[in-house]
């Protein structure tokens, strides 16, 4: 198989120059092998990024999924307690209708009951009426035998008066007149005794009267109370009816509801196991590709140590030496006592108020703001591929950038991503392996996150920064793949 490599100019009419016998040049094919493979390693970090932006949804709708799954589950442990609040609605419901249909048995009974009693209490009513009709004629009776007992006193003692007069000729009839003297005066006292009898009868048989009124009023009104109850009972009940048929309706619809949740809780639970196997093989893809890019990435790092001129050579130096010219105006401060050199090393990152995404200070922006500005803006001339070049500390912290990228946030977060990048902390894996290199340099290839979902692929060479023997961060120069 031919390699070809367009840049070299060994390349001619489709093939590799051959300088000697049996065999191409070995550098050409060096430059041609870094060529093939920084085009795979740029392939591949599309993959990957495909591949991770992949699993990020893929977990989002795994997550969604099980969710509905809970929600499910949820609903059928709901719809098994409708069912049993159903059921015992219903068995509520039978009971009360079966008490309330002996209420209103019971009712009736004491309906006519108390329409007897108000009965009879019309009936006692009348009946002393009579009695107290009678009484006043056994009353005017006594009075009429009172003054007749009167009369025949005085009749009796006129005649004793007669009898003393005839002397011993009337003296039998003095012994009949005082006889029946005696007898009109114990007639007299016996009416003047039930006169007082029949008063006090009167006086009860009244209060008896007034009495027997009040029963029959409160009779009649307790019978009319006792109509409402039944009227009322009778409304509940039919109530009852309509709750018990519309609770055996909703028992209904709880169980086929029930059933239904059952057999999607059974779907959901296979279709979660089948989005867990499949998230399992999507992370296990992606671990194969993230390796299979550091091979590419660590066979790019070789094929540039070479003699051997690639695509990459230039921006590989220029980064080494961009590093070496901030080295030095960093130990050139420390050693002027501008800064100290724990200065260089805080890691006190401050957020600040208001950014999106999040921006932060340390002790050494404004120092790297003075400083970094004209380093890093002169090597976006270098090369018209290069994008940006920034310096970072060993935690992936970039405090300045290139100008064009360090516009003041605005109200935009997507905005934001893609023009104010200075401030921010980039501790994704190329990120954060380019603040931690400590070899000469290092190449990468990534997906630059632009904001709103948009990304750029791009070749990043870093090289370390060191401070006074003590590892800072390094230098990034990204450009386009």
């Amino acid at each position: 198989m031919r390699v070809k490599f367009k840049s070299d100019p060994q390349v001619q009419s489709g093939g590799l120059r051959d300088d000697r016998k049996g065999g191409a040049d070995p550098e050409v094919v060096l430059a041609a092998m870094v060529e093939a493979a920084s085009k795979l390693g740029i392939d591949l970090v599309d993959m990957w990024g495909t591949l991770e932006a992949l699993a990020v949804r893929f977990g989002s709708q795994a997550d969604y999924v099980h969710g509905i799954d809970q929600i499910s589950k949820t609903n059928s442990q709901a719809n098994e307690r409708v069912a049993g609040l159903a059921e015992l609605a219903r068995s509520n419901a039978s009971t009360a209708d079966h008490v309330l249909s002996e209420s209103k048995s019971d009712l009736a009974e004491s309906l006519v009951n108390i329409g007897n009693l108000a009965t009879w209490v019309a009936k006692t009513s009348s009946d002393l009426v009579a009695l107290k009709d009678e009484l006043s004629m056994v009353t005017r009776a006594v009075a009429s035998i009172d003054q007749i007992a009167q009369q025949t006193h005085i009749l009796a003692l006129n005649a004793r008066i007669e009898a003393v007069r005839a002397g011993s000729y009337g003296s039998s009839f003095a012994v009949i007149a005082n006889s029946i003297r005696d007898l009109a005066d114990e007639t007299i006292q016996m009416a003047a005794s039930m006169d007082v009898k029949i008063h006090s009868a009167n006086e009860t048989i009244a209060a008896i009267e007034r009495s027997a009124i009040v029963a029959k009023e409160d009779a009649v009104k307790t019978q009319e109370s006792t109509h409402q109850i039944r009227s009322v009972i009778e409304s509940v009940a039919d109530a009852i009816a309509i709750v018990d048929s519309s609770v055996l309706e909703i028992s209904g619809a709880a169980e086929q509801s029930r059933s239904g949740a059952v057999d999607l809780a059974n779907s959901l639970e296979s279709v979660v196991a089948e989005i867990d196997r499949s998230s399992e093989d999507l992370g296990a893809i992606k671990d194969v590709s993230s390796k299979l890019l550091d091979q590419v990435e660590g066979l790019l790092q070789l094929g540039n140590t070479s003699r051997s001129k690639t695509a990459d050579s230039n921006i590989i130096e220029l980064a080494m030496s961009t590093a070496s010219r901030m080295q030095e105006v960093m130990e050139a401060a420390i050693k002027s006592g501008t800064m100290r050199e724990s200065d260089f090393f805080d890691e006190n990152y401050v957020p600040v108020e208001g950014t999106n995404p999040r921006q932060h200070l340390t002790r050494f922006v404004r120092f790297t703001d003075e400083n970094f500005t004209p380093i890093q803006e002169k090597v976006l001339e270098f090369d018209e591929r290069i994008v940006f070049c920034a310096g970072v500390d060993r935690n992936g912290y970039l405090p300045t950038h290139n100008l064009k990228f360090s516009k003041p946030q605005g109200n935009d977060p997507v905005w934001n991503a893609a023009n104010c990048r200075n401030r921010r902390i980039f501790n994704d894996r190329t990120g954060l392996s380019a603040g931690r290199n400590r070899d000469r340099y290092l190449l990468q290839t990534y997906r630059r996150d632009m904001g709103g979902g948009r990304y750029a692929l791009m070749k990043d060479v870093s090289a370390p920064i060191f401070i006074n023997g003590k590892h800072f961060g390094g230098v990034r120069i990204g450009y386009s793949a």
